[in-house]
């Protein structure tokens, strides 16, 4: 007979989704004036970036999708600054755009 276990408030049941952490997500620059995003992992629905300038101006918000997000756009060469929210944390990484 199989044993029925009932949930409590504030538990989970794995589905076999694995999310993305904030310990496994690189930020970078590449050779086309992009900055990209990766993570080995998917993103949740409100996992999401916010790019900002040098001087501190915001330049591009958005959400992180797949494993993997683009910041596409004319970047000129300099310092940028990307915050991440994931999973209800938050971290800033700086990028170098050449």
């Amino acid at each position: 007979m199989t044993e029925i276990i009932p949930l409590r408030a504030g538990s989970s049941i794995p589905t076999g989704i694995d999310k993305a952490t904030l310990s496994n997500i690189k930020v970078y620059g590449n050779n086309e004036d992009q900055i990209v995003i990766s993570g080995n992992k998917n993103f949740a629905n409100n996992d999401s970036f916010e790019l900002y300038n040098c001087v501190g101006e915001k330049i591009a918000v958005g959400k992180l999708t797949d494993s993997s997000s683009v910041l596409a756009g004319s970047l000129t060469p300099g310092v940028y600054f990307v915050v991440l929210r994931v999973n209800n944390e938050k971290k800033t990484e700086k990028v170098v755009v050449k």
